[in-house]
């Protein structure tokens, strides 16, 4: 149960960035869906260990690759961690394990460089590689459980807009 609590309270913070090197529609982009920043028994990787992960959705009706977008849990680095040319197919989900283990092989599980930190502000900067603007995500705390698992917090979009990069 303390386990549980100390998950609980330490979701407060964490950057995330989805960032593209060309324009980013309104539409027919990638979405980060969910992520979890301080799994400890929802969902293990192929080691079998429960890293933190990030939920990628392709919303759109005609398949996005994902060469070329970015993962990032630093405001300052945009283009920390970068996907390797796979294809997300219309209406799919993506999950990517943020463990530290650094794997783009499109064959098998991916993982960032870098790891999660759950403890601050839940908002999550994209920007495109052009400067041009910084697509803000804020994301809302929600309590979830599914299929069996109980997710301790789950971090849903709420709002996205564009400021000046």
């Amino acid at each position: 149960m303390s386990e549980i609590k100390r998950s609980c309270s330490s979701c407060l913070r964490l950057f995330l960035s989805l960032a593209l090197m060309s324009a980013i529609a309104s539409f027919g982009a990638p979405r980060i869906t969910e992520f979890m920043a301080a799994n400890d028994s929802a969902l293990a990787d192929e080691n079998g260990e429960f890293s933190d992960w990030i939920e990628i959705h392709n919303p759109d009706t005609t398949p996005i690759s994902l060469a070329g977008y970015f993962l990032t849990e630093n405001a300052t680095n945009l283009h920390k961690w970068t996907f390797p040319t796979v294809t997300l197919n219309p209406g799919a989900y993506w999950v990517v394990f943020a463990s530290g283990k650094n794997r783009a092989d499109p064959a098998g599980q991916l993982h960032t460089d870098f790891q999660l930190s759950a403890d601050g502000i839940a908002r999550t900067p994209s920007a495109r590689s052009d400067g041009t603007g910084v697509p803000v995500r804020v994301f809302q705390k929600a309590r979830a459980s599914r299929a069996g698992r109980t997710c301790h917090y789950v971090w849903l979009p709420c709002r996205a807009r564009f400021i000046a990069g």
